[in-house]
């Protein structure tokens, strides 16, 4: 099971591609406005959007976070080993039941289905892209290989050891360059660098955060040709 908030595209719902939406840190999970609103114009555009919860977020709240201040959660989760490897594991196995809830669920086709991460979901999609090869097409909005903060991880856990098993599926990046969390020259070119083709990455003059509606015709037009 997935605890997850399902938007039903525009017009002929069933016919149309579907997206797995991974959020970032924020503690509502699914239900915060950097999740909501995206994910609303995605269906708005034709997509189909499943929207899910982490585990220790949202509605999965568990009690390793009370906080979900940025050190607390480098501290307790990407800071620790041990967690985050479990984590990253328990994140990979939510995607393909998404997967699966898109194909048995909604009847939907399991061939057709693009993997959208923001921030800290956008970082874990590459692993969990790599695992499933029913995925179709990579959207990391804001993520990198590590954050300013982070400590480094185990290599069953580090995006950078899967990020070039996505091809031939098409990966998009979208990433600010005034980004203090996820730095460009230190963790998103790397890791750009690793992807192989077919790939694209594009920079935006912003901070850390959500991509605003003038970037969205560009990552539509994208996921029109990765998604048809």
């Amino acid at each position: 099971w997935v605890v997850a908030d399902f938007y039903r595209a525009a017009g002929d719902w069933g016919s149309r591609p579907s997206i797995v939406y991974l959020h970032g840190t924020g503690r509502a999970g699914r239900r915060g406005l950097w999740i909501r609103r995206p994910a609303s114009l995605l269906a708005a555009a034709g997509y189909n959007v499943l929207a899910i919860d982490l585990l220790h977020w949202g509605d999965r709240a568990t009690g390793l976070l009370t906080t979900f201040t940025d050190e607390e959660q480098h501290a307790r989760l990407y800071n620790d080993t041990a967690a985050y490897r479990e984590w990253v594991a328990r994140t990979v196995g939510d995607v393909r039941r998404s997967v699966d809830v898109l194909r048995d669920r909604y009847g939907l086709d399991e061939r057709a289905v693009g993997l959208v991460g923001f921030s800290r979901g956008a970082s874990v999609a590459p692993i969990a892209a790599a695992a499933d090869p029913r995925i179709a097409a990579v959207v990391m909005l804001y993520g990198g290989h590590i954050d300013r903060e982070e400590t480094g991880h185990s290599a069953s856990a580090c995006n950078a050891n899967y990020i070039g098993l996505i091809a031939p599926r098409p990966l998009l990046m979208v990433n600010g360059r005034a980004d203090r969390r996820i730095p460009a020259a230190a963790s998103v070119e790397p890791l750009f660098a690793l992807a192989r083709e077919p790939k694209r990455i594009l920079w935006l003059d912003t901070g850390h955060q959500v991509p605003g509606r003038e970037a969205w015709p560009a990552i539509l037009a994208w996921l029109g040709d990765a998604l048809p």
